[in-house]
C-alpha cells in the first residue's frame, strides 16, 4: 500500500472538463459488489468490493468531496483511520486527499496511479481549522507547500516535528509498503531523525 504525502498546493488538472465527464470510470456511483480485491497494477487496474472512507472521522477529514475519490481497499481504509487516531493524539487534524474512485480505474485528471484502491494522498497541513472555512464539498481549500521558496530546504514556519511523527506513524504500519515525499523532505528526515531509523526505508523521494 502506498500513501503519498502531498507537498504541492493542488493537484494538476491534466484534461479539460469535457474529457473528464466522458470518463466512464468517473461516472460510476458505487463500488462493484463482491469480495474486496485489487486487480492489476496501481496505474493500470481496478477495484472490486471497495469500501468508502467516511468523510469525517477521529482525527481526519476528507477534502474535495466533489471528486468522489474516497474509496479504497479495506486495508487502506483501516490504515487511514489508524493514522487519524494518531493525529488525534495531539498532532492535529489529518486532511485526506484522493484515494480511489468507487471501482478504481483511471481517473480523468490528477493521477495515473490510485487505480486499485491501495493509494492515498495525505496533506501535510495538520491545522484543526483548515477545513472549517471550506464550502460544502471542501473544494475551495488546497494543501500548502512545505518547501522553502528561498533555499533548498523546508519552510520551517510550516514544517515541524508533528509532520515527522505522522510520517513515522504511517511508515511503521505493517500494511504500508512505501510513502512518496519530495526529496527535500526525505533529506530533512535523514538529517533530524534520532533513534530507530529503520522506518525511513519506506519513505521515498
Amino acid at each position: 500500500m502506498m500513501i503519498p504525502f502531498r507537498t504541492a498546493h493542488a493537484l494538476l488538472l491534466l484534461l479539460g472538463s469535457a474529457t473528464a465527464l466522458a470518463n466512464p470510470w468517473a461516472q460510476v456511483d458505487g463500488p462493484a459488489p463482491g469480495p474486496s480485491r485489487a486487480i492489476g497494477d496501481t496505474s493500470a487496474g481496478c477495484l472490486l468490493g471497495a469500501r468508502q472512507l467516511p468523510t469525517e472521522g477521529n482525527g481526519y477529514v476528507v477534502m474535495h468531496l466533489e471528486r468522489n475519490r474516497y474509496y479504497g481497499h479495506p486495508s487502506l481504509i483501516s490504515s487511514i483511520r489508524a493514522l487519524g487516531d494518531r493525529a488525534a493524539q495531539g498532532l492535529g487534524v489529518m486532511h485526506v486527499g484522493d484515494l480511489g474512485m468507487p471501482r478504481g480505474g483511471p481517473m480523468p485528471f490528477g493521477h495515473r496511479s490510485h487505480q486499485t484502491g491501495i493509494d492515498a494522498d495525505v496533506w501535510f497541513d495538520l491545522s484543526p481549522s483548515l477545513h472549517l472555512g471550506a464550502n460544502r464539498t471542501r473544494s475551495n481549500v488546497s494543501a500548502f507547500n512545505v518547501l522553502s521558496k528561498t533555499s533548498d530546504g523546508l519552510d520551517y514556519r510550516l514544517w515541524n516535528n508533528s509532520h515527522e511523527q505522522m510520517l513515522k506513524a504511517a511508515a511503521t504500519q505493517p500494511s504500508v509498503d512505501r510513502i512518496f515525499v519530495n526529496a527535500r523532505i526525505k533529506q530533512e528526515l535523514c538529517r533530524t531523525t534520532r533513534g530507530d531509523r529503520s522506518w525511513l526505508r519506506k519513505v521515498r523521494p
